[in-house]
């Protein structure tokens, strides 16, 4: 009779190690633990770049330690903002695989277990308006500035923060204004997170001096050859003059036509001192004064200097004309 009990006991030895492969110990550990039940959400957001079990699922147990290890363990990387993903129970299985037994955990997902980027939405009509109001600011010096974007603005998700916004011209545009191409910067808590290019055509308004009728060349502009108007600068050269000092008692170089803008660069000094003008020659330093009467031997405008002839002395100097009157040599 000890033959076959030593047999039945051998047996089921046998059929313990087949169901439990570790050690006696192990498998007597394992039976003795308490499971962990593991209820992943039907849905669920996260806010970082990655997720947690702990993030989309209900951890329940009496092992308290064990729950707040698993609750750690990183489950995937986390959709863009405003987009979900579905999370599946072979994908959680794998990222406990090594960590816990299957024998301690219970795990139930649902059919269908989203996980969605909390993120905070700023609409395209939103976005439009931030744009046009940050191109606006850029152009605050003139009279008046109308934004019109070329480009469609979509609907834009961002992670939850505190969102701004930076948004600069492309490129070096060599006037005011006019079509362009706009780099705009979506920030989260001053941190880039997307980068849009945008056109935009920017229209800027602002007072330019224009003829008031046509002028001859050669013709020393003055006030009433001129007139104010308001005009889109964005269409003209970019060294237009929205004030009449720089022009008025300069010479025309060639005919400016009605209603064209009177620029820097269509006018010159007029000569003030013709050849053989008789002119006062000064010479001067901090201690000294000189004058004499010269004759001048060139024509020129205020500032050039000019060859001139001293009337008693038959001497040659060069000197800076002042005016019409007076040129000047530095001692």
């Amino acid at each position: 009779m000890i033959r076959p009990i030593h047999s039945l006991l051998t047996g089921l030895a046998l059929l313990v190690l087949a169901f439990f492969p570790g050690s006696p110990a192990e498998a007597a550990g394992i039976e003795g633990a308490q499971v962990i039940e593991i209820r992943v959400l039907p849905e669920a957001a996260v806010y970082g770049e990655s997720y947690q079990l702990g993030d989309i699922a209900e951890l329940d147990g009496f092992d308290i330690d064990l729950i707040q290890k698993l609750a750690t363990v990183e489950v995937g990387k986390s959709p863009l903002p405003g987009r979900s993903q579905r999370v599946t129970k072979s994908q959680i299985e794998s990222r406990l695989n090594g960590l816990i037994h299957p024998d301690q955990y219970q795990l139930l997902v649902p059919k269908t277990a989203l996980v969605s980027r909390a993120s905070i939405k700023i609409s395209g009509s939103q976005l439009k308006e931030i744009i046009s109001e940050e191109i606006t600011k850029q152009f605050k010096d003139f009279k008046e500035v109308n934004v019109t974007l070329v480009s469609r603005i979509d609907d834009q998700f961002v992670p939850k923060g505190k969102a701004s916004y930076r948004i600069a011209r492309i490129g070096q545009p060599v006037k005011a204004g006019g079509v362009g191409s706009w780099a705009v910067g979506l920030e989260v808590d001053t941190k880039l997170f997307k980068k849009l290019v945008v056109r935009a055509k920017v229209e800027v308004i602002d007072e330019v001096v224009v003829a008031k009728d046509d002028i001859p060349k050669g013709k020393t502009i003055e006030e009433a050859d001129l007139v104010t108007v308001e005009k889109d600068v964005s269409k003209l050269p970019q060294n237009y003059q929205s004030s009449s000092e720089l022009v008025v008692g300069q010479q025309a170089k060639r005919q400016i036509s009605q209603n064209e803008s009177v620029r820097v660069s269509l006018v010159e000094e007029p000569i003030v001192l013709e050849k053989g003008q008789p002119v006062r020659l000064v010479y001067q330093n901090d201690k000294i004064y000189l004058s004499n009467i010269a004759i001048a031997l060139r024509s020129g405008k205020k500032g050039e200097v000019v060859p001139v002839r001293t009337v008693d002395g038959k001497k040659t100097v060069y000197a800076r004309i002042v005016d019409s009157e007076q040129v000047e040599v530095a001692l």
